[in-house]
């Protein structure tokens, strides 16, 4: 089947390039990314501990990657509380009961996601309601959504939150959308905040992720000091997870702010650091992106990493032209094209995977860690199955091949993680305070560390 798939790949680039027709126009058969490929590559697993995640109606829990604040450990459940790893035991930080006056939390996403420096700590709300008589900005879309990603900063003292100030909030569709929540901080003390293109399965995100006057489909850049923001790049479907990686250090990740504690505030402190986002797929390709931070610093030239309709009437997931689909349709968007490489104007992606024989595919990670692996470059999976994916390559201009990566326990017996979890894991994949790579498996609870062996 998999040689089908690229043979189908193959025949349809050589169309393109024959009748120097766009790539749109090549009905045939259908695109796909190259398959995942088979390698000796082994990761070793080892359990660290266990978060709160009953239910008092059994419900699967919704839980989010963990956080990294200087020497802290922050595990996130989207629907109850933030909690810090004391080594031993999770202690709550913030919980619905705690959180904000003025806003009504969402069931599902009550708690979106955290980020956040030595110096401060950003939490992401999704709420029905902002404070009554806000101050901060409110920016709202032209479509009547119900809801609001609400960014609010706090101040941790110790192992404690002290202060706490609303920044900005971002209106947002509710249920079966895309909502995305990425976040970092960046080393002038702004955050990054990716906002998913709001969009049900099954389109191609409308045009809003390629519109200006937009906030949905991009990567902001927020300044805390007065809820404005900067778009430093476009054409994102859902965007869940971003992850700087500091190629200057061992570490080779920016773990506790310490460049924004320093003052460094020119774009050339950032030569060297990479922004990596990883970008959930319609059907047909799961995506990760690499941009120095550099470039997403410099706001004059917004990135554009292709979802959304653009001014050529199409959408791009991966290093495919997609079709504009129908709303809930299974299999829909349906590749229509392979894109040049390079595509001038938009960002190709750094690695990319299909849904193969699956069913349903999506992209969790990545996790990149020196202190965790060799010649593992990135780290990452996909949520359904739980299947666990690496590159071995770091040029981040390219496109990169994706290798399969074989678990084994501490006693070094195969492994799977929907082994571990009795089921569909739902891995989020994270870095450790020390450096080291972790995976947390979402039906469970459950987190581990990583280590490359092979």
């Amino acid at each position: 089947m998999t040689d089908r798939f690229a043979l189908a790949a193959v025949r349809c680039l050589i169309v393109c390039l024959t009748i120097g027709a766009a790539p749109s126009l090549v009905p045939a058969e259908e695109p796909v990314p190259q398959p995942v490929s088979d390698s000796d590559l082994v990761v070793q697993i080892r359990l660290v501990g266990t978060m709160p995640v009953a239910r008092p109606d059994g419900a699967r829990p919704n839980l989010n990657s963990p956080v990294s604040i200087g020497p802290h450990l922050i595990l996130i459940d989207q629907q109850a509380a933030i909690y810090r790893w004391t080594g031993s035991f999770a202690t709550p930080l913030v919980t619905r009961d705690t959180a904000p006056v003025g806003l009504t939390l969402d069931n599902r996403e009550a708690i979106l996601n955290v980020a956040g420096t030595t110096a401060a700590a950003f939490v992401l709300f999704t709420s029905s309601t902002v404070p009554d008589g806000a101050t901060f900005p409110v920016y709202t879309s032209p479509h009547p959504w119900s809801h609001y990603q609400v960014l609010y900063r706090y101040v941790l003292t110790g192992s404690s939150i002290t202060e706490i100030r609303p920044v900005a909030a971002f209106q947002t569709m509710i249920g079966a959308a895309h909502r995305g929540g990425g976040m970092a901080t960046l080393p002038d003390g702004r955050l990054l905040l990716s906002i998913g293109d709001n969009q049900p399965n099954g389109v191609d995100g409308g045009t809003a992720p390629q519109q200006d006057d937009s906030h949905v489909g991009k990567l902001l850049i927020v300044d805390p000091a007065d809820g404005s923001y900067e778009i430093a790049a476009r054409g994102f479907r859902n965007p869940q997870r971003l992850c700087l990686i500091d190629t200057r250090s061992s570490g080779q990740r920016i773990l506790d702010g310490s460049l924004a504690l320093m003052g460094l505030h020119a774009l050339a402190a950032t030569d060297g650091v990479w922004l990596a986002i990883s970008d959930i797929g319609g059907v047909t390709a799961e995506e990760i992106n690499v941009v120095s931070l550099g470039d997403v610093l410099d706001t004059t030239t917004v990135e554009n990493f292709g979802w959304g309709r653009n001014a050529d009437g199409m959408a791009r997931e991966g290093t495919f032209h997609v079709a504009p689909g129908t709303p809930s349709a299974p299999d829909e968007p349906a590749a229509i094209g392979v894109a040049p490489q390079p595509e001038p104007g938009f960002r190709q992606p750094f690695a990319q995977f299909g849904r193969e024989e699956a069913t349903r595919v999506a992209i969790t990670g990545p996790v990149v860690s020196r202190r965790s692996f060799t010649s593992i470059t990135a780290l990452f999976g996909d949520l359904d199955s739980g299947s666990v994916y690496a590159t071995t390559t770091a040029d981040f201009d390219r496109l990169n091949p994706v290798r399969h990566v074989t678990l084994v326990t501490t006693s070094l017996q195969p492994t799977t993680l929907s082994t571990l979890a009795g089921g569909r894991p739902d891995p989020r994949f994270f870095v450790f305070p020390d450096g080291k790579a972790g995976v947390l498996l979402e039906a469970t609870g459950t987190f581990y560390s990583l280590k490359q062996l092979r």
